[in-house]
């Protein structure tokens, strides 16, 4: 076929067999976020569910430290587990998408031995 005076031309791009075109891998990734819901344990989001209709404040005890913080936590205070005891962490708008886990420390330092020597050896 050939080209018409004035109209514009097809151009044919390079277009893969799925239907869109054949750019690199990074821009069409997509972050986990965006894929999926945050993951929060089920007897975690009905307490907090709760406590927001009869607008009440309570600490709220969990071990669920792989729970994603949302924002209908804001405000409430969760006890979170460490693996010795529960940890009370006020939750506020900034700590939102982060996980429970992050605020509550397993570890903690006690300090570097005094007498360094022997391992230097």
């Amino acid at each position: 076929m050939g080209a018409v005076k004035g109209e514009p031309q097809l151009v044919e791009k390079n277009h893969n067999p799925w239907g869109y075109p054949a750019l690199g891998r990074r821009s069409r990734k997509r972050n986990k976020f965006t894929k999926k819901n945050p993951f929060v344990a089920n007897y975690l989001s009905g307490k907090i569910e709760k406590l927001n209709m009869r607008e009440e404040k309570e600490i709220i005890v969990t071990w669920s430290r792989a729970s994603t913080i949302i924002p209908t936590m804001i405000g409430h205070t969760i006890a979170i587990n460490n693996g010795k005891e529960h940890l009370p962490i006020y939750i506020t708008d900034r700590m939102v998408g982060h996980k429970l886990g992050e605020f509550a420390p397993t570890l903690t330092f006690v300090r570097h031995a005094r007498n360094d020597n022997k391992s230097r050896r």
